[in-house]
């Protein structure tokens, strides 16, 4: 394979390098989202499960004596500064309807 060319405006990449470190910083970002949502229902008294595709948590509440599921399960995708849906988390939203909540950090 050949290698890739650079540009003259850019013979070392170091817009690369920083575009890294920009997308790392958003990575991290998003996880600290993730982290204070997840503190905030625990501190409700919500359960919170991890969910891979579509939303970041399934959010259901339960009662404190019995601990039986009270109500429909939210899902929930919580976004970080302007980010936006993806095109799988906005055909999730359109399915689930009242069910699906951003939340925006």
């Amino acid at each position: 394979m050949a290698r890739k060319r650079r540009k003259q405006s850019d013979p070392f990449g170091i817009n690369r390098i920083n575009k890294n470190m920009t997308l790392d910083l958003n990575r991290t970002m998003g996880r600290l989202g993730e982290i204070s949502f997840q503190a905030e229902q625990e501190m409700q008294g919500t359960e919170t499960r991890k969910i891979k595709k579509g939303a970041d948590f399934v959010v259901q509440r339960r009662n404190i004596w019995t601990g039986r599921k009270i109500g429909k399960p939210l899902y929930v995708e919580t976004k970080t500064g302007n980010a936006r849906l993806s095109k799988h988390q906005k055909r999730m939203q359109k399915k689930k309807g009242r069910q699906y909540r951003v939340v925006r950090y």
